[in-house]
């Protein structure tokens, strides 16, 4: 069993002034709240919050995890992983984004739909179950991107503590790190959703579709993988350096694409980027 305060101490002692200063007024700002739910996707942000959040409340805090058709596998299997090795307490609910017909005729402002369905959900649930705050795991880089969600977040008074304490996501890779995170390298895994051009229905099929293209990909080597579908049509972005490599194998690539009912494939010479633009060049 991992001893909480123990865990805070040498962190503590780990980090250079300015970073201990802030992660001691995390922990402080979290017993502060004294119960709380945080969404936890199990993603780095929200896994960082998590264990913050159990390491200064224990019992008194509940990671939530969300299941939908619009995550991958790996996202669950990240979460699961993360509570079982800090053992802080964590239950997953069933929600389905394409039961709202907003969000499967797939706006420009998807996320603020989406967020505002799923956190409406979640605050009910907490305080349902006596835990009076919620909280998600912006951070402070969020503050200079375009995100629709953050207004949803805003309206329902959901608190985003990671954000207001001014962490990177540098920062928190580094804290992370020190804590023994499993996912403290993880990267970015934003929903399956963000692959359909705006505008262009959003189904279960063509989730699926997506999510097992790019599970193609992975079991090939490839990295930071973005099959961009818009049927027929499949762009693939994988990292700059993997573009030759994915050249390469075309033929196989094509083949497995059109297994899946994707009738043209095509490769994005950019290669993947953070932030990229949807096929209809808006993001």
């Amino acid at each position: 069993m991992i001893d909480r305060e123990a865990l805070i101490n040498e962190v503590t002692w780990q980090l250079i002034e300015k970073d201990r200063t802030q992660w001691l007024h995390l922990i402080e700002t979290l017993q502060s709240m004294q119960r709380v739910v945080v969404a936890f996707s199990g993603g780095i942000d929200s896994a960082f919050l998590a264990v913050a959040a159990w390491l200064a409340l224990g019992d008194d805090m509940l990671a939530v995890t969300i299941h939908s058709p619009v995550h991958i596998e790996e996202d669950d299997s990240a979460a699961l992983s993360v509570a079982a090795h800090f053992g802080f307490p964590h239950v997953m609910v069933e929600h389905d984004d394409l039961n709202s017909p907003v969000f499967i005729s797939n706006p420009l402002d998807r996320c603020y739909y989406c967020k505002r369905e799923r956190f409406s959900a979640l605050k009910e649930y907490a305080l349902a179950h006596g835990y009076p705050v919620l909280l998600e795991g912006s951070n402070g880089d969020d503050i200079y991107s375009d995100r629709p969600g953050a207004k949803a977040v805003k309206e329902l008074k959901v608190r985003s503590p990671l954000q207001e304490l001014g962490y990177t996501k540098t920062d928190i890779r580094r804290v992370s790190h020190i804590l023994g995170i499993p996912v403290w390298d993880r990267p970015p895994s934003p929903c399956l959703a963000t692959r359909i051009p705006f505008g262009t229905e959003i189904t279960h099929t063509d989730l699926q579709t997506v999510a097992q293209a790019e599970q193609i990909l992975k079991e090939r080597g490839f990295t930071s993988v973005r099959v961009r579908y818009q049927p027929p049509i499949a762009r693939i972005e994988v990292d700059p350096d993997q573009i030759e490599a994915l050249a390469q194998q075309r033929v196989s690539i094509v083949s497995a694409f059109k297994a899946l009912g994707i009738k043209r494939v095509l490769i994005d010479l950019q290669g993947y980027q953070t932030g990229s633009l949807t096929e209809d060049g808006k993001k």
